[in-house]
């Protein structure tokens, strides 16, 4: 007995109808184990904070220290994966809290925050940081989780190599400029960089434990910010990301 084509569209829609439903569960049951991570990573925060300004000397003041970063570093995770799932939800609700915002003090601050792995994979790093404000309007908290995405990527995927970072203003319009000599972007991948949970070839030898979702969430946001952003590479040679952001 053949399936009518009413029947066929039926059974196609139901299909989806269950990915969609399977994607919104899982979602919601990673976010409801991220909200649950808060308060432990919270209280741990709060008992590290009594006893960080003790008289502790040598070896005990360094692991506390070391634990007290950690937590630190694991509550920011918590609260990008929070941000990103607001970002990337389909109801529409999510509103951008925008300020004038001095870029050069953002990503100063970023490649602060990401000097371990600038150390750890021995990259050189050029970037100016005394360059000239330059004021952009946007979502403090948003774009440094977008900005931060391309900084990261630049660094990792380039051990032992260079990174060469420059910001300018040119009319109305900031450009951001990243440019590795990394482990670039096979051709064939290009059609897919900005697709989520999508990773090239290179990246995943280089680095298997990535969700592929950081390109996909950079792009999003730049956008909502009214700017562009561009990316040209070659396998083995580097990659170049150009963010273009409106002048406030």
């Amino acid at each position: 007995m053949f399936m009518s084509f009413w029947d066929f569209l039926k059974s196609k829609s139901d299909k989806k109808r269950l990915v969609v439903e399977k994607e919104q569960f899982r979602d919601t049951f990673i976010l409801a184990l991220v909200h649950k991570l808060r308060t432990p990573l919270n209280g741990a925060r709060w008992a590290l904070d009594s006893v960080i300004n003790r008289q502790e000397t040598g070896e005990n003041k360094e692991i506390i220290n070391e634990g007290y970063n950690k937590i630190i570093s694991a509550i920011n995770t918590v609260n990008e994966i929070l941000k990103i799932a607001e970002i990337n939800s389909e109801d529409g609700v999510f509103e951008l809290k925008k300020e004038k915002l001095n870029l050069c003090v953002i990503i100063s601050d970023i490649l602060k925050n990401l000097d371990f792995l600038v150390k750890k994979n021995d990259v050189t790093l050029e970037y100016d940081y005394k360059c000239d404000p330059i004021t952009v309007y946007g979502d403090k908290e948003v774009l440094e989780i977008g900005l931060t995405n391309l900084f990261d990527n630049a660094i990792r995927y380039s051990p032992k190599g260079k990174v060469i970072v420059t910001v300018n203003k040119e009319n109305d319009v900031t450009r951001l400029v990243l440019k590795d000599n990394g482990i670039g972007i096979n051709k064939e991948d290009f059609g897919h960089l900005f697709e989520k949970f999508f990773r090239g070839k290179n990246a995943k030898q280089t680095d298997s434990n990535e969700s592929g979702i950081g390109l996909y969430i950079t792009k999003k946001i730049i956008e909502m910010h009214q700017g562009k952003i561009l990316i040209d590479s070659k396998e083995n040679e580097g990659t170049t990301v150009e963010v273009s952001l409106p002048v406030d």
